[in-house]
């Protein structure tokens, strides 16, 4: 039996960081994925005539899945007495992620405007959202793709043989 030890070194070097690398990845995509709904309600509270630090506070003891333990965070430091913006700043700092940081620096300078906060955290779900389901569709698009791929490409040997072969053949007629 032949052996590639190598490639088998090889693999054993690139599997643990390719299964690290793959729950990193996983854990942000939770966390984007509850971001939108953590954004929504808390519009919903402020609508409701609650500050955000009220809001912060209350829902923490909400379920978001990964993003749970942000939000206690968050809490947390708003009950500590540090500023809301800043405690949006460090939660974006945290999750370190392009969507996060867009959503939460758009936040960031309404709060500091004094707009309309309700409609600006609306805004931000349902752009965070949409760029969720972009990300999953062109997701989707590109395994198709690579499944098209994967089944054509024990036929690829042969395909080449033939196209070489009526080359050759036209090659020689002309």
């Amino acid at each position: 039996i032949y052996i590639n030890f190598f490639g088998f070194a090889f693999f054993l070097m690139i599997y643990p960081a390719s299964v690290y690398w793959d729950r990193v990845q996983r854990n942000i995509n939770a966390r984007e994925e509850k971001f939108p709904d953590f954004l929504r309600d808390l519009a919903e509270y402020w609508k409701g005539g609650l500050s955000m630090t009220v809001a912060v506070t209350s829902l923490a003891n909400s379920e978001y899945g990964a993003l749970n333990d942000d939000v206690k965070k968050m809490s947390n430091q708003i009950s500590w007495g540090v500023a809301f913006g800043d405690v949006l700043e460090l939660f974006a700092a945290r999750v370190n992620t392009p969507l996060v940081k867009r959503a939460v620096s758009l936040i960031s300078e309404a709060n500091k405007a004094g707009g309309k906060i309700s409609d600006i955290l609306v805004t931000a779900a349902s752009d965070s959202r949409e760029i969720k389901f972009l990300e999953g569709e062109r997701s989707r698009t590109i395994s198709s793709y690579i499944a098209v791929i994967w089944v054509l490409l024990p036929f690829k040997e042969n395909y080449s043989k033939n196209v070489a072969g009526a080359v050759s053949l036209f090659v020689k007629d002309t």
